[in-house]
């Protein structure tokens, strides 16, 4: 079954290492700020505890709710959360490695390379969802594998239970789906039944995930167009059906996405990092065939899927697509390593390895390093709060509306004010639902202070908007011919 001789006495040790290095390389770098966007919107959801924006996340929610209570600030804690849970799938991949037979200090720099990849690092240390997901994702493999090897019970629930596990803390992980029943097909000894089995308990952790944003959605309103309050609207709501994510676009879009997205991909891994990874895909085959077939799946469905989705960072959401290649650099070195019986060549063939993760680390440490430091939202949060008058209802876009609205729940600042998107479909918010946003401010102009980040065409045509002094983000929103 395998060229390549299983190691598993001592993997625990390199996989300890490997979380540990990842974990000291976070720590230095991990942001001491609310942030912007998602994060704020997801440490605040941890500290309510509430449902995030579609598709939901409620496992990220519930260890997001712990963290954050423990922490002294609730933004340090969901940031935590992202740094040990991914550092924890960085110590999986070694593991998973040595498992596949590599040496522990290929295991160990090949972990290290899928922790500093420019976007895991990304995610990493700030307040996220994808480094949960991977965690999970990544025990899913693991258990995976070792079903494979022993075929006990006990592994395949393990392998079924972390992966609604995985679907609680990423939904995208669905999509998985179909590989995971193909390989189950591949190894199992009684397919049929098998994939029945998973089939119906993956639709039971479908059930609960909806039933946690149910709950978490009574408890609090989420952000976004969907209130997953019945089936139909749970479906919207978890399917990401509101924002179109099948929409069929011109081939131009998809030609540009591919290429695009091919150079961001190649520069996260240090570009030299994919002659190994090729290796590593034509080693698999001799490692362990049905395995990698696995991970194959896990790759394509990933980069291509989000390779063309519409949304705008699309690249910061295939996480897992960087796990499989690291684990395929690793396994493409080490099948250099044995392939040849001279010295200088295996050198050579690990010190490529060792020269892309290093070079990743130190390109990136001081970048990163500085970024951690930036206090920017909390600075724009305290002058907005010192700006804007009592009772004042204001129109943000989503990158500032989430650091406000976080520091008005959870420090209970400001709770006068009305913050709310520039939307003209339906949106949900602390403060209640609006329908659109442009009655709200035709209704409100005249009887509250009304101001703007947005300069939207419809505000500039039917209002006159004037600069907030000392301010270069807010502006006055005022009636033509006054009330």
């Amino acid at each position: 079954m395998s060229t390549l001789h299983n190691e598993s006495e001592g993997a625990l040790a390199p996989a300890f290492v490997a979380g540990l290095a990842a974990l000291g390389i976070y720590a230095l770098t991990m942001s001491q700020s609310v942030g912007w966007h998602d994060s704020a919107e997801l440490a605040l959801t941890g500290w309510l505890p509430a449902p995030s924006h579609a598709p939901g996340s409620p496992v990220h929610a519930v260890f997001g709710f712990v963290f954050a209570r423990l922490a002294s600030q609730a933004w340090f804690g969901t940031t935590l959360l992202s740094v040990l849970s991914t550092a924890i799938a960085t110590g999986s991949l070694a593991w998973l490695l040595i498992r596949l037979g590599c040496g522990k200090v290929v295991a160990l720099t090949a972990a290290v390379l899928f922790a500093v990849s420019f976007s895991v690092w990304a995610g990493a240390t700030v307040t996220e969802v994808y480094g949960l997901g991977m965690m999970c994702l990544a025990a899913t493999l693991l258990a995976g594998w070792c079903w494979q090897q022993s075929g006990t019970t006990s592994a395949w629930l393990s392998f079924v239970a972390w992966y609604g596990l995985a679907l609680g803390a990423y939904f995208a992980n669905i999509l998985l789906f179909p590989v995971l029943v193909w390989f189950i097909y591949l190894v199992s000894d009684r397919p049929g039944v098998k994939v029945v089995w998973f089939a119906l308990l993956t639709g039971l952790a479908v059930l609960l995930i909806a039933a946690g944003n149910y709950m978490l959605a009574k408890h609090a309103f989420p952000f976004g167009a969907v209130f997953p309050d019945t089936s139909q609207n749970m479906w919207l709501y978890m399917s990401g059906a509101q924002h179109d994510p099948l929409e069929v676009r011109a081939a131009a879009f998809y030609t540009e996405r591919v290429v695009e997205h091919a150079e961001i991909f190649a520069r996260s891994v240090g570009y030299l990092s994919l002659p190994l990874a090729l290796c590593g895909v034509l080693a698999m085959d001799g490692v362990n065939r049905r395995f990698g077939l696995l991970v194959m799946g896990v790759f394509l469905i990933y980069m291509g899927y989000y390779t063309l989705f519409g949304s705008g960072d699309y690249y910061l959401m295939v996480v897992p697509a960087y796990f499989v290649l690291a684990l395929w650099a690793g396994l493409g070195t080490a099948w250099l390593i044995r392939l040849t019986r001279r010295n200088a060549a295996r050198v050579a063939a690990y010190g490529l390895l060792l020269v892309v993760t290093a070079g990743l680390l130190f390109y990136q440490l001081d970048g990163r390093r500085a970024m951690a430091q930036d206090r920017s939202a909390e600075e724009f949060v305290a002058n907005s709060f010192d700006l804007l008058p009592k009772g004042a209802l204001a129109v943000a876009g989503w990158r500032e509306l989430t650091p406000l609205v976080y520091r008005q729940e959870v420090e209970q600042k400001r709770v006068d004010l009305r913050f709310i998107l520039p939307a003209r479909t339906q949106r949900h918010y602390m403060h209640g639902t609006v329908a659109d946003y442009l009655p709200l401010v035709e209704s409100s102009v005249c009887q509250v202070p009304v101001y703007t980040m947005k300069q939207t065409p419809e505000l500039v045509e039917q209002y006159l908007l004037s600069p907030v002094p000392d301010s270069d983000e807010w502006f006055r929103v005022e009636p033509l011919a006054g009330c």
